[in-house]
């Protein structure tokens, strides 16, 4: 793919694994015992994949209700994490994730462009927002 030098990720340990988790959530105050102890389960079936963290931490922003967090760590967990299929797993969680037709529909469209390449705002907004 052009690459002119390699870097390998390792999986984050646990401890920055949920500092990760924490950040990509965004809660500036502490998060409730019960929250926390779901949100520290979500963070560990990432299996230390920076990406998974956050996007999954990305899906429960602005989450407060501890019955649609309990679901979202049982639907999680459907979304077992193998060294093959990895990130295209939590790709396709967050992708269930979404609340809406019109969201999976940008999230799908957004895929087929190459990595690296600039999507342009003006064409998503006329291809999903501006139509009803």
């Amino acid at each position: 793919m052009g690459c002119q030098l390699q870097i390998k990720v390792t999986p984050l340990c646990t401890e920055k694994a949920w500092e990760l988790f924490q950040v990509k959530l965004g809660r500036c105050m502490e998060l409730p015992p019960d929250f926390k102890e779901i949100a520290k389960s979500m963070a560990g079936k990432c299996a230390g994949l920076p990406l998974a963290i956050a996007i999954v931490a990305r899906s429960m922003k602005g989450v407060d209700d501890i019955f649609e967090l309990r679901d979202a760590l049982d639907d999680l967990e459907q979304y077992s994490i193998g060294e093959d299929d990895n990130v295209f797993r939590i790709l396709e969680y967050s992708y269930n994730r979404l609340r809406d037709q019109r969201s999976k529909d940008c999230f799908l469209y957004c895929s087929l462009y190459p990595e690296e390449w600039k999507i342009d705002r003006h064409e998503l907004i006329t291809l999903f927002i501006s139509k009803d």
